[in-house]
């Protein structure tokens, strides 16, 4: 039996018998062709879908509806298809799937009558607040991320390639830190005279985790997999900075760069202490005494005054003298100083002429300079 399908007729009920051949009623020998004519439904006069635009994140889905006019109209003939597959495809029931950024044309057919719908793939762009890093050994640093172009989603993953760090989902880093075993000094014990200033050198050693390291950290957009932003982040896993610090300010004082300045009379302890791991320390103790002057040698410089009025004066004003300290080192003291206990001369002789001033110091040394007295 051959069953055909009629055009659209809108008097005829769906599934009534337009016509037959043989006519109803007539026995057909077996074996021979019997025809009928069954009526599909009205035609389809307008198709309305909805939505007709779509903004999609890639990877998200849409569901399309689509209406016919009128209702009872045959929709067997209706097809659904993508202008752009790559950016969009679509179901036979309307489903549409975001592929990736652009835009696509969804069309709904019966082959007379047709709608569309325009879709529109969000392009995600993914940027960091920072490209590069460097921290040290464990130190943290908050990396943010900013994610443009998304739909309904702008959160990342977080992830880390290399070594050296380890990354959080919120997008905090945290540089691995290093083992410091030891920390050292160029001298346990120093004699210094007040005044003086000397250098302590440092040597911090490490053990496991020591030199540098480098990974690369990576924000991924949880909506495309393949927009992501990463940054370069190099780590100092040993940190060999210390803090020096003196037990008593008023013997010595210490820089930052170990550099030790004696200040007064007495002992005290310089300590450098690992940033790293505070129990990893080295001390020194410093021995501070005043560096006594045993000798003076000689006349350094002097008043310009060297020719006296009869009744002048002498003074000392503006003398100063070479000097050996116990240390042996040499040095110049200038007057008034506690050294001098007497001067042989002290009013200039009332006649004429060459005359000399005994200096006496309390060192025994005893140093003349000579003058003239003019009327």
């Amino acid at each position: 039996m051959r069953i055909g399908t009629s055009e659209n007729h809108s008097s005829v009920a769906r599934d009534s018998v337009i016509s037959q051949s043989p006519k109803g009623g007539t026995t057909a020998a077996r074996g021979s062709e019997v025809t009928l004519v069954l009526s599909l439904g009205p035609g389809i006069t307008r198709i309305s879908l909805s939505p007709t635009t779509i903004t999609l994140d890639k990877g998200k889905t849409s569901q399309i509806t689509a209406t016919v006019t009128p209702a009872n109209a045959d929709k067997s003939a209706i097809t659904w298809s993508s202008s752009n597959t790559n950016v969009a495809t679509v179901t036979s029931s309307g489903l549409v799937t975001a592929r990736a950024s652009g835009s696509a044309t969804i069309t709904v057919s019966d082959g007379k009558i047709s709608a569309t719908c325009t879709v529109t793939v969000a392009d995600i762009t993914i940027s960091l607040d920072q490209n590069s890093l460097s921290l040290d050994g464990g130190k943290t640093h908050q990396l943010n991320a900013s994610v443009s172009g998304v739909v309904s989603n702008s959160s990342v993953t977080w992830s880390v390639s290399g070594s050296g760090v380890t990354v959080s989902q919120s997008g905090l880093v945290t540089a691995q830190a290093g083992n410091v075993t030891s920390v050292t000094l160029s001298s346990t014990s120093g004699n210094l005279a007040v005044g003086d200033v000397a250098r302590l050198n440092v040597t911090v050693s490490s053990g496991s985790g020591t030199g540098s390291a480098s990974a690369t950290v990576t924000a991924t957009s949880k909506d495309d997999p393949t927009k992501s932003a990463s940054c370069t982040v190099t780590v100092n896993l040993a940190d060999t900075s210390v803090t020096w610090s003196s037990s008593n300010e008023r013997v010595a004082l210490v820089s930052d760069d170990g550099q030790v300045y004696a200040v007064g009379d007495g002992t005290c302890t310089i300590t450098a202490t690992s940033n790293a791991d505070s129990s990893k320390k080295a001390t020194c103790s410093i021995t501070v005494k005043e560096d006594k002057l045993i000798r003076v040698t000689g006349v350094s410089s002097q008043p310009y005054k060297t020719v006296y009025n009869l009744g002048d004066m002498f003074d000392l004003s503006g003398f100063s003298f070479n000097v050996q300290y116990e240390s042996g080192k040499t040095g110049v003291e200038y007057y008034p100083s506690n050294l001098i206990s007497r001067v042989s001369v002290v009013i200039v002789p009332i006649e004429a002429g060459s005359w000399t001033a005994d200096i006496t110091f309390t060192t025994g040394d005893t140093l003349q300079v000579h003058y003239s007295t003019i009327e």
